[in-house]
């Protein structure tokens, strides 16, 4: 685009609009909320947390196995998570981790083609032995590759973020 084709914007009937201090205010302290949350998570022990969280999400068990035309899909689990391998996840949010409600949405939509596999606590497959049987990989062997991306992600972000 050349300079003689710039069409010229008359501003004398623009309103400039500036937030007051206290909306200022606010966003700035978000801002510096958000940042102290970045902080804590790029930190070393933020890391690890991370780390540590992934192998407990892996660890944990789960208290039903959802089954779709007999393929494994998906699970419950007893403090109201919900995996699944396909759409159904968006099914089933309005149910806020009701493991029923869950279930009573999913064989509403689905029929006779869902199974749904319930154990007691403590005695169903861990969230890692689901993924594995719907996706064939190893949960725990991607761990080590997550947490060093987040590490240079981290370091990344420190770099750029140095001088606050």
């Amino acid at each position: 685009m050349a300079l003689g084709d710039l069409i010229p914007i008359d501003m004398s009937a623009k309103q400039i609009i500036v937030p007051d201090s206290e909306e200022l205010r606010a966003t700035m302290e978000r801002i510096k909320q958000a940042e102290q949350n970045l902080r804590s998570l790029y930190s070393a022990s933020g890391i690890s947390d991370y780390e540590q969280q992934l192998i407990k999400q892996g660890n944990q068990q789960q208290t039903a196995v959802i089954k779709l035309d007999g393929q494994v899909v998906g699970s419950f689990s007893d403090q109201g998570s919900f995996f699944s391998s396909n759409a159904m996840g968006a099914l089933v949010s309005e149910a806020n981790g009701d493991q029923n409600a869950m279930a009573a949405t999913l064989k509403a939509k689905y029929g006779s083609r869902i199974e749904i596999q319930t154990f007691a606590p403590g005695q169903g497959p861990t969230y890692a032995q689901v993924e594995k049987s719907i996706y064939g990989t190893d949960y725990f062997s991607r761990i080590p590759q997550a947490v060093a991306d987040l590490r240079q992600e981290a370091t990344n972000w420190l770099s750029n973020h140095s001088h606050s």
